[in-house]
């Protein structure tokens, strides 16, 4: 079990807590799994206020809002209060596809096609078939051969109906030249019509994009929902791709 590191930024799954009847450790699990990391220590006159810390930072890592964090860190001691802090300034930016529910969606598995590669079209077919998400882009190695890598995320990200049809934040400082979307185009057919498109747009040396994502067909989040697929164009030749 280790304190957090400086300088890196934490990519946590949950918050755990441990009480020995003398005091509570509050500890954060990582994704990767490989070591708890302390977050804080609470001292036995405030073990109440113990657990919900913990149960609010555990909100706090899908919601990332403080409003339910500050009232329970004002019943507690200002070494946890700095402690917690310090913690919460540590984590990695919450994007958008990054959770569903209180789950973390996280990067399952990583594979590259060759661009117009029979296998393709299958290999997220059964991507989806299994409820693993799909994040692909366009690439060029360092000869100039284009590729697709695909990176399959551990599971579907869910979009609400209110919310923009999107799992998958736009990059910084590329200019976004066209989308296409599933949603706006109800007659297409899903993955098949969103990588033809696609494909047609690298055909161009454009950089692209495309991810799947379920959205709700209807405002009630426990209703039915539809798969849907987003392609991005962007006025940026591919990425060179360095293994």
């Amino acid at each position: 079990m280790t304190p957090p590191s400086e300088g890196t930024a934490l990519k946590i799954q949950e918050i755990l807590m441990h009480s020995s009847g003398s005091k509570m450790r509050i500890y954060a699990r990582p994704v990767d799994d490989r070591c708890l990391t302390v977050v804080t220590t609470v001292g036995a006159e405030h073990l109440s206020a113990g657990q919900d810390l913990a149960l609010a930072l555990n909100d706090f890592l899908f919601e990332r809002d403080e409003a339910g964090l500050t009232p329970v860190l004002k019943r507690l001691p200002e070494a946890v209060n700095l402690a917690v802090r310090a913690f919460v300034a540590g984590l990695d930016p919450l994007e958008v596809g990054d959770r569903d529910g209180f789950e973390l969606i996280t990067d399952h598995g990583c594979a590259y096609h060759s661009r117009r590669n029979k296998d393709l079209l299958p290999y997220v077919h059964s991507a989806d078939m299994v409820n693993l998400g799909v994040r692909m882009e366009s690439l060029q190695d360092s000869e100039g051969r284009e590729e697709w890598k695909v990176m399959l995320r551990s599971m579907v990200p869910f979009v609400t109906y209110q919310d923009t049809p999107r799992a998958w934040a736009l990059p910084e400082g590329i200019e976004l030249e066209r989308s296409w979307t599933s949603v706006d185009n109800p007659a297409a057919h899903g993955i098949d019509s969103a990588l033809e498109i696609a494909e047609d747009a690298a055909d161009e040396g454009k950089y692209v994009r495309m991810h799947t994502f379920w959205r709700a067909d209807t405002p009630d989040p426990d209703g039915p929902a539809t798969l849907e697929c987003v392609v991005d164009v962007f006025n940026a030749p591919m990425p060179v791709w360095v293994e």
